[in-house]
C-alpha cells in the first residue's frame, strides 16, 4: 500500500493526484491545483458527499480546459489535496468522476489507482440516526458509469445553469433523476410564503415548469398539504401513494408506482415531504427493474444527483428489493429463482433495531429537519457571500514557472478560464500555482 503523500499518476507523464500537508514542491515544469474550499458539499447532518452533479460536472470541465490548454502541454498537472479525510475523500471521487465521463475509463479502472492508497471515507446518509450501510466511492462512480451509458448524464449536453436553477428551493427544489421520466422534488407548499417567510412553489407554481419539462403526472407521498385538485385543472394527473416519512414502502405500493411508471404518458414529478428518502426509494424500484442498474450504483447516482436522497433503513431495503424488482420483468422460472437467492441473501444482511423501528413506524420529523437544513444551506448570509464571491473571481496574480533550461518566466496566472460568469451558478477551479523549489519534496 502508498503513503499518504504518494502520488498517483492518473494520465501518464500528465496528471497526478496527491494528498498530503502542503503542496507539492521541487517539481520544475508543473502544477498544482486545490478545490478543497472552492467545490464542498452543503451537510444535512453529519453527511459529507458525494460533491453534487452540477460540482462534479464544473470539475471536470474546467480539469479538462486545464489539460488541454496549450501553454501548459509540457508541464505535469498536479491535483493537490489536504489530508483532511473529507476533503481527501471527495478530491478523490471527483478525480474518478474525471476518468469516467471525460477519459471514457470504467468505474473499476478509474478507482484502481486509489485503491492502493490508505483507507478513503465511506460516504453516509443524511439522516439523524446511525448509518450502517456505507455507500463508497466505488459505489457514486459506478452510478455515473451508468448514468454515462443510459444517457442520463451526458457532458457534452447537461444543461449547469438548469440544473443549478431548478435544485433551488425557491425555485421548486426539483432535479431529475432519470430525464425524461422521473423527476424528484420536495412537496409543493399551498402558500407562497412559508412561516419563517421563505418563497415557496405552490402547484400554480409547478405547473407551468412542469409542463416546459414534459410532466404529465405527479405522485404524492406524504400527507396531504395542498388539494390535488390544484394540479388536475392544469391536465396533470395526481396520484397519492402515503407511506410514513422515513420507513420503507410495502410491496403494494412499489408495485403500484412501477405501474403508474410503465402506463402514464409523459415524465413523473414525484415527491414527499423534502423529496429525498421516500421519493428516491420508490424512483430506485422502478430503475432496477427498468435499466439493470445496481441498488449500490443507484443509491450513489441519486446521492450525486438529488443529495441527501435515500435515508435509514430505505438504504438496505433497496439492496434486500434489488433481485426483486428486477425478477419482476422476468418469467416466472426466473421469479422463483431469484427469489430462492433474495432469501439466501437476505440471511446475511440485519438492520439495527433502531432501522428496523423506522422502517416499519417511520422517523417522526425527519422530513421537516432534513428541509430547514436545505433552507440553511441555501441562505445566502453575508459571510456566504463573501465566501462564495472569492470563489468566482478569477485569481490575477503573478506567477512564475521553472522550465528546464534553468530560465524562468513570468506570466499572468488565468489559465482556467470561465464558462459562466453569471452569478450563483458559476464555480470555477482555482488557478493553477506553478510548483517552485522548496522544503517539501514531492
Amino acid at each position: 500500500m502508498l503513503s499518504y503523500n504518494q502520488a498517483i499518476e492518473i494520465i501518464p507523464n500528465r496528471l497526478y493526484w496527491i494528498s498530503n500537508k502542503s503542496p507539492p514542491r521541487n517539481k520544475a515544469n508543473s502544477s498544482y491545483f486545490c478545490i478543497d474550499n472552492e467545490l464542498t458539499y452543503e451537510p444535512f447532518n453529519q453527511d459529507f458527499g458525494p460533491i453534487n452533479l452540477g460540482m462534479t460536472y464544473r470539475f471536470c470541465v474546467e480539469l479538462d480546459k486545464l489539460i488541454k490548454n496549450p501553454s501548459l502541454s509540457q508541464h505535469q498537472i498536479f491535483h493537490y489535496t489536504a489530508l483532511d479525510p473529507v476533503k481527501r475523500t471527495n478530491a478523490a471521487y471527483l478525480m474518478c468522476a474525471y476518468q469516467v465521463l471525460f477519459l471514457n475509463k470504467t468505474s473499476e479502472a478509474a478507482w484502481m489507482p486509489f485503491s492502493v492508497l490508505p483507507r478513503f471515507l465511506d460516504y453516509r446518509d443524511a439522516g439523524f440516526g446511525m448509518c450502517t450501510y456505507k455507500c463508497t466511492i466505488l459505489h457514486c462512480i459506478q452510478g455515473l458509469e451508468r448514468a454515462l451509458k443510459l444517457n442520463w448524464f451526458n457532458p457534452k449536453t447537461f444543461n449547469f445553469e438548469e440544473y443549478e436553477n431548478l435544485q433551488r428551493i425557491e425555485n421548486g427544489d426539483m432535479n431529475w433523476i432519470i430525464p425524461e421520466k422521473m423527476l424528484a422534488f420536495s412537496s409543493p407548499s399551498p402558500n407562497n410564503v412559508d412561516g419563517d417567510g421563505y418563497k415557496c412553489f405552490t402547484p400554480e407554481d409547478y405547473c407551468p415548469v412542469f409542463k416546459k419539462l414534459g410532466i404529465s403526472t405527479v405522485v404524492r407521498l406524504n400527507k396531504r398539504t395542498y388539494e390535488a385538485n390544484r394540479f388536475k385543472a392544469e391536465g396533470i394527473n395526481h396520484y397519492e401513494l402515503y407511506f410514513l416519512d422515513g420507513s420503507c414502502p410495502s410491496e403494494e405500493i412499489v408495485k403500484k408506482f412501477i405501474k403508474i411508471a410503465e402506463t402514464e404518458p409523459g415524465g413523473i414529478a414525484v415527491h414527499c415531504k423534502a423529496g429525498l428518502g421516500r421519493t428516491g426509494t420508490l424512483i430506485a424500484c422502478y430503475a432496477m427493474k427498468h435499466y439493470e442498474i445496481s441498488a449500490a450504483a443507484f443509491i450513489g447516482w441519486i446521492r450525486v444527483c438529488r443529495p441527501g436522497s435515500v435515508l435509514g433503513p430505505q438504504q438496505q431495503f433497496l439492496i434486500d428489493m434489488e433481485l426483486i424488482c428486477k425478477s419482476w420483468r422476468n418469467s416466472e422460472s426466473n421469479q422463483n429463482l431469484l427469489k430462492k437467492l433474495k432469501d439466501e441473501f437476505l440471511e446475511k444482511t440485519e438492520l439495527t433495531p433502531e432501522e428496523s423501528f423506522i422502517a416499519k413506524f417511520g422517523d417522526f420529523g425527519q422530513a421537516k429537519r432534513l428541509v430547514s437544513a436545505k433552507k440553511t444551506n441555501q441562505s445566502i448570509t453575508p459571510e456566504r457571500r463573501r465566501s462564495l464571491d472569492r470563489a468566482y473571481t478569477p485569481s490575477t496574480r503573478s506567477a512564475s514557472v521553472t522550465y528546464d533550461s534553468g530560465k524562468t518566466k513570468s506570466y499572468r496566472n488565468n489559465a482556467i478560464q470561465n464558462i459562466f460568469m453569471s452569478r450563483p451558478q458559476n464555480y470555477r477551479l482555482p488557478s493553477h500555482t506553478p510548483i517552485t523549489r522548496g522544503k517539501a519534496p514531492i
